[in-house]
């Protein structure tokens, strides 16, 4: 079946649109509200709604955030601690901070440089990068753009335990020093977004090929 005339030119135009986001300027990072608003200007509107969005009437992410927002961080004062530091270990790795990079897919809908500029940022911020099994690029790509950095590697599960293998010889050999492990059992099932179907949007950065098996992963291509 040949791809709709009107989709080949929404995925054109927004490659070409993704392409122009090459760090123009500096963002000033203050808050997560006002990176989101700075993020809505410049990323193109099905990427961003893509990104930024739940399942169905998004229930569930409301109820996700709620749940964040009921932990707190208490001050301990009269300490007699002069100089703090956030610094610790993870696995016996050190790091910055007791903050890791999450592993959401497809970055390239942000930059062009996807998974490899978030790379670098986070070996700048002195801590951990997680990395997709849906990245834009290969996980090899993505350790190569900062060297020495530590990564970990996500995997989400195929029903075809060779290609699982596969994935994970990759990742050793791109040298990260832990597996995430995820059983995807709604992968079968994938989350109906409102705003992707009025928009008809179809994920037009590409996602990183399985060598061997020449197959292109994509949870929205179904």
């Amino acid at each position: 079946m040949k791809t709709p005339t009107g989709r080949r030119k929404h995925i054109h135009e927004y490659n070409e649109r993704i392409l122009a986001v090459r760090c123009r300027q500096n963002i000033d990072f203050i808050s997560i509200e006002l990176l989101r608003e700075r993020a809505c200007s410049i990323v193109p509107k099905g990427g961003y709604d893509y990104i930024v969005s739940g399942s169905g009437d998004e229930w569930t992410l409301r109820q996700n955030a709620s749940a964040f927002n009921d932990w707190q961080i208490y001050p301990r004062v009269l300490t007699d601690l002069d100089n703090p530091q956030t610094a610790t270990e993870l696995l016996g790795i050190p790091v910055s901070m007791p903050i890791m990079a999450a592993c959401p897919a497809a970055q390239g809908l942000a930059h062009a440089g996807g998974e490899k500029q978030t790379a670098k940022g986070i070996a700048a911020a002195g801590t951990i990068m997680c990395e997709s099994t849906y990245s834009s690029y290969t996980v090899g790509e993505i350790c190569k753009a900062a060297p020495g950095a530590p990564n970990f590697f996500n995997l989400y599960a195929a029903r075809d335990w060779k290609i699982n293998a596969e994935l994970l010889k990759m990742a050793v050999d791109a040298g990260c020093k832990a597996i995430i492990w995820l059983l995807m059992l709604l992968l079968s099932s994938t989350g109906r977004r409102m705003s992707s179907i009025i928009l008809y949007f179809r994920c037009p950065c590409p996602i990183w090929k399985l060598s061997a098996h020449q197959v292109r992963i994509s949870v929205w291509q179904r």
